[in-house]
């Protein structure tokens, strides 16, 4: 228990965000599967059951609940029939610059070389793409901004070659509204308003961010091959206001930094040109964070100093609750198609990623680290909750993976496979949520152990390692395992593992904590990259062979499904 205290506090006073965001998403990337054979088995997973109790470890590490026997089952089967707005925008961003002087020519003669100085006002309106949350539904973001900016820059003209480098000084004001995605538009008109709280829609979040900022950037022509690339770092203040059940509203306000890189590559000229952009962001938060109850005129009160006047509450109070410090990062890339026309830019994201790491500290010495990771449709997706002593709170935290958009024939194969040969129909797309818990990421490391028992008793001799001999069950087979890695004899375990089913099992059993293992259905396999189809399929196959070595279709993965019809 000690132990397990002193990592807790490690946890919070240790490592920095970014070494920590570093830790979070390094993992190792598994895939695999599992084969038949009976005898014996129900034999074992009785006597590896009843002897867990006493030899079990009571701790793997910080994020990793231990191999266990297996725990109630949830409903794993996707059941259609929840819905919700439909619509949302299409994402994309238009970007118009008010220069103070101007040359709309695209075909004037540059000169040799040439320099000035200039200032400008830029608009700029932007909707993100669609990101679904844990209920399986999705929300949507739109945001205006006014930027000032004073630039230094020069031209020349080289042969064939034409560079153009600047530097670039500015301040940038944003609003934006975030909200169900199929109801964004109709929350634009008018937008909500922060002044106002309680006539904003439930569920609804209002930004409000000022940046200060400083940049550079370069662009090469070359024969009507057009490549550009900028990089801008600032600081500022953001402000995120959202209407809560309840009358409540949830305020983060506080300093936040960001980096900014945008990557061109098209054809046509400096101004005038059409090709593919990567742009990628990442943003440095540490904020305060309180809700209040607007229905009391302490709260109203206190809520209006915050988002006003800039003066956060230190502690719970009348109207005031759940007062919190909340630091990480947030990391955005977009790519898609931009056309520049002049001093008017506009583009349309094709696909992109979407990480987040933020921990919220409570006063009372609770923490809450949320995690997400989205790349296309698949995210996954961590809530871990600490006590004040610093242990985990296993029955509070759990994991997501959050699937949007999958294909219906491949939702029915996964209830058949998955669900244990549920036939509940799917006939059309459908988001689905996996709701995990480390409990049940437990349950799945015991049937990694199962799988593996399997294969060594299908080899039947095993005369110098006596955890194997004779009948052995799932701690005998999880004792070999730590002793060969031990030992430095890998390659004996990944010898029991020889088929693509028993590699499955053994990645599983390795994976060094419990996001580890999220990975692992996040990235799925199948090919052809990040998808729900990938996802699916891994979860399928691993099911199955967890169930053939027990002869039954019957089988039902871990967690608990929730399916919505997309947005």
């Amino acid at each position: 228990m000690e132990r397990r205290r002193r990592q807790g506090a490690r946890r919070t006073t240790g490592a920095t965000t970014r070494q920590r965001v570093g830790i979070v998403m390094a993992g190792t990337l598994l895939v695999g599967g599992v084969t038949a054979a009976v005898a014996n088995n129900n034999q074992a997973d009785a006597a590896s059951a009843h002897t867990a109790g006493a030899r079990m470890p009571a701790d793997l590490g910080p994020d990793n609940y231990p191999n266990d026997p297996p725990q109630p089952v949830r409903d794993p089967v996707c059941r259609p029939g929840k819905t919700q707005p439909t619509g949302g925008l299409t994402p994309g961003e238009i970007e118009v610059k008010f220069p103070t002087e101007a040359n709309f020519d695209p075909f004037a003669e540059p000169k040799k070389a040439s320099g000035s100085v200039s200032a400008a006002i830029i608009g700029q309106a932007t909707v993100e793409p669609a990101q679904m949350e844990g209920d399986g539904t999705e929300t949507q973001k739109a945001s205006i901004s006014v930027d000032e900016r004073l630039t230094a820059e020069g031209e020349v003209q080289l042969r064939d070659v034409g560079l153009k480098g600047e530097i670039y000084t500015g301040n940038k004001v944003t609003f934006s509204v975030q909200s169900q995605a199929g109801q964004l538009s109709q929350n634009l008109a008018p937008p909500p308003n922060p002044l106002d709280p309680g006539s904003m829609p439930e569920g609804t979040a209002v930004g409000m961010d000022q940046q200060y900022y400083d940049g550079a950037g370069l662009t090469a022509t070359y024969k009507g091959i057009v490549a550009s690339y900028e990089y801008a770092e600032g600081d500022g203040v953001t402000t995120s206001v959202t209407k809560m059940p309840g009358g409540k509203v949830r305020v983060l306000y506080g300093p936040a930094s960001y980096v900014a890189s945008p990557t061109f590559l098209g054809i046509g000229t400096k101004d005038y040109n059409i090709g593919y952009l990567d742009n990628r962001t990442l943003t440095d938060k540490h904020v305060v964070q309180a809700e209040f109850d607007i229905n009391t005129p302490e709260g109203k009160s206190a809520y209006y100093r915050m988002v006003f006047a800039g003066q956060a509450p230190e502690v719970d109070g009348p109207g005031v609750s759940n007062v919190s410090d909340v630091m990480g990062l947030e990391y955005a890339r977009r790519n898609g198609i931009q056309v520049q026309l002049g001093d008017a830019k506009g583009n349309m994201p094709e696909s992109g990623e979407d990480m987040s790491y933020m921990v919220t500290k409570y006063k009372d010495g609770r923490q809450i680290d949320d995690v997400s990771y989205r790349i296309d449709d698949n995210t996954m997706v961590r809530h871990d909750v600490y006590a004040p002593d610093g242990e985990r709170d296993l029955n509070q935290s759990n994991y997501q993976l959050r699937l949007r958009n999958a294909d219906a024939n491949a939702l029915q194969a996964y209830n058949k496979f998955y669900g244990g040969n549920d036939m509940t129909p799917v006939t059309s797309n459908q988001n689905m949520v996996l709701d995990l818990t480390p409990y049940e990421f437990g349950t799945m490391r015991w049937d990694a152990l199962s799988v593996l028992r399997d294969r060594a008793s299908k080899i039947g001799d095993w005369p110098n390692d006596p955890e194997l001999q004779g009948s052995p069950n799932n701690i005998d087979v999880r004792d070999w395992i730590d002793r060969m890695y031990r030992e430095g004899k890998r390659d004996r375990v990944e010898s029991l593992a020889s088929d693509p089913e028993a590699r499955d099992a053994l990645w599983v059993h390795d994976a060094p904590n419990d996001m580890a293992l999220l990975r692992i259905m996040w990235i799925g396999h199948g090919g052809g990259g990040w998808s729900p189809f990938n996802s699916l399929n891994w979860l399928n196959d691993w099911n199955t062979a967890y169930a053939k070595i027990h002869q039954t279709d019957t089988h039902k993965g871990v967690g608990n499904a929730i399916c919505m019809a997309p947005a």
